[in-house]
């Protein structure tokens, strides 16, 4: 039970009054005041976006138990909830995701963002199977075209009258020099 105080106790308390506008409040850029990182908030974010929309997804939902119990059985070690909530919460620095449960995670669900976010967090590009043919199409028709053209400009050098004679000198003389 709490103590009633005295009147004279009462008296030579000091009160404080003062007031704290929203834009007071210090916050990391993006971040949390509890002290996470830009980057820590943001795959945070990830996570529970993740984690949420996995549960909304109308075939084959997953919860953050089921979700629990299929990377407990992919790391063979115990995941839980709590561990899951954890990783997501924005108002502890205490608990951060490993990366083998982030590849875990993203592998249960079938959903990549938050490897995404933390390859391009990088300076990186993350890409899909898909995309990455295209890229790899993509980079070997620049060097088709750069050999097209190199074979172009040879075959103008080689068109030179002195060039043909020599090289022709070199072919009788079975490939020894002048």
């Amino acid at each position: 039970m709490p103590r009633k105080k005295s009147g004279a106790a009462a008296k030579n308390q000091l009160t404080f009054s003062f007031e704290v506008s929203v834009d007071d409040v210090f916050t990391l850029e993006g971040g949390s005041p509890a002290g996470l990182s830009d980057f820590d908030f943001h795959l945070r974010n990830t996570l529970k976006e993740l984690l949420d929309d996995a549960a909304r997804r109308p075939v084959n939902p997953l919860d953050r138990e089921e979700i629990a119990a299929r990377m407990t059985d992919k790391l063979g070690r115990r995941i839980t909830k709590t561990h899951l909530d954890e990783w997501t919460a924005k108002a502890t620095i205490n608990r951060r995701i490993h990366v083998d449960a982030l590849r875990g995670l993203c592998e249960v669900t079938g959903d990549m963002r938050p490897i995404h976010y933390f390859v391009e967090s990088c300076g990186l590009r993350a890409l899909t199977p898909d995309l990455a043919r295209c890229a790899e199409w993509g980079a070997s028709e620049v060097i088709r075209r750069n050999l097209a053209n190199k074979q172009k400009s040879l075959g103008i050098e080689l068109e030179n009258p002195t060039v043909i004679n020599a090289l022709t000198n070199r072919l009788l003389n079975g490939g020894n020099h002048d």
